[in-house]
């Protein structure tokens, strides 16, 4: 994540949420773990400030959820001014997602070519153990729709003793950069 200029609290409390989020998650990434107890990890810290009740993926909220009658929710949209873009005869429009939470209620999931039959997520449900070669993506995630939000996040592949970090250049602190 990038940080340009000074940010609010609330947005200091979303990026580490979601950087401690990654951090407990990594340390459990083994052969033999269970993908729901590094799904655990994970949520721990959202669960911790209060952002969360529990760390089940079922009733978790997610930014894309229906309404409780099941009906599309409104994605409202947003004219974000551009001189440049607007210059060139177009007009830019940010969509938020409506609900507060992460983006889809689980902490991850698997990656790798098409048709791989390792396709999965890493939810509460997903009992699956880790084993050496299986890829997958952590990237936690917290959206307050127009205040803040993070997705923090790398890509690892599980070893015969740990994991590698495959994208171990970039970091998972906030680079901040001063206007």
């Amino acid at each position: 994540m990038i940080a340009v200029g000074e940010i609010t609290p609330k947005q200091e409390e979303v990026l580490e949420v979601c950087t401690e989020a990654l951090r407990r998650a990594e340390k459990m990434i083994r052969p033999g773990v269970p993908l729901c107890d590094i799904n655990r990890a994970g949520f721990a810290p959202f669960i911790e400030k209060g952002y969360l009740n529990d760390d089940t993926t079922a009733t978790m909220p997610y930014n894309w959820a229906p309404n409780d009658d099941l009906s599309a929710t409104e994605i409202p949209l947003q004219y974000v001014e551009d001189v440049d873009l607007e210059r060139m005869g177009r007009k830019l429009m940010h969509v938020y997602p409506p609900v507060v939470g992460p983006h889809n209620p689980n902490l991850g999931h698997g990656v790798g070519m098409h048709g791989n039959p390792d396709k999965f997520n890493v939810t509460s449900h997903n009992t699956e153990v880790c084993r050496p070669g299986l890829a997958f993506v952590l990237h936690p995630q917290w959206l307050v729709p127009m205040e803040s939000g993070a997705n923090i996040g790398n890509c690892y592949v599980v070893t015969e003793d740990g994991y590698e970090n495959l994208t171990c250049h970039t970091p998972i602190e906030t680079v901040r950069i001063k206007p």
